[in-house]
């Protein structure tokens, strides 16, 4: 409600104390994602203006990258990108992600959404992650990653890949189209199938 009438300062004063109150997955799961869900169907609905959406997203999302940047990073873990499937501006989810994996102790980098394929295969070449996740809420964004595990066996090692998000979620049929490993229909699942991938890659 704050988020709605545009009250950042009551808004951050409810954030820290949401997350001085709970663990970091919980006041995600059971906070921050149905406060998510909630404003995208009020939008939806045209109870709330795209303007006060954007507000809600672009203040949630300054909130989870001070996050994500608090965490430090080790080095000897294994490194993980996370971003967006091509075309995708939703971002919220997989910076949630990378956050919860972060606070595991994985080493992350997080790119943002609208990743391009072909420019992130390249960038793998070099960086030579153990994982890359990448994100789609929207159909034709999970379309766009039906190609990503035959650029990524042009690696040596090739990373693992997995991938999630809404779309996967609304429609459980797109998961059988994408080559890799579905993470889960949850922030929880997917950080344990993330932590079960990456066993022993230390």
């Amino acid at each position: 409600r704050t988020l709605v009438k545009h009250d950042e300062a009551r808004a951050a004063e409810l954030y820290q104390e949401i997350f001085s109150s709970y663990s970091l997955a919980t006041a995600m799961v059971e906070v921050l994602v149905p406060c998510l869900v909630e404003i995208g169907e009020a939008w939806y609905r045209g109870a709330i203006r795209i303007a006060t959406e954007h507000f809600a997203s672009a203040f949630l999302r300054g909130k989870l990258l001070t996050m994500l940047q608090a965490y430090p990073q080790r080095r000897s873990a294994p490194n993980i990108l996370i971003g967006g499937a091509p075309g995708e501006q939703h971002e919220l989810g997989a910076l949630m992600l990378a956050v919860l994996l972060r606070s595991e102790g994985f080493r992350v980098e997080y790119l943002g959404p609208d990743i391009p394929l072909e420019d992130l295969v390249d960038y793998a070449k070099y960086e030579k992650p153990q994982m890359i996740v990448l994100s789609a809420v929207t159909e034709t964004a999970a379309l766009e990653l039906r190609s990503m595990q035959t650029l990524l066996s042009r690696l040596r090692p090739a990373p693992v890949f997995g991938f999630g998000g809404g779309a996967f979620n609304l429609r459980p049929e797109l998961r059988s189209q994408i080559a890799g490993t579905f993470l889960g229909d949850t922030l929880d699942s997917a950080v344990a199938t993330v932590a079960t991938l990456m066993t022993g890659r230390d």
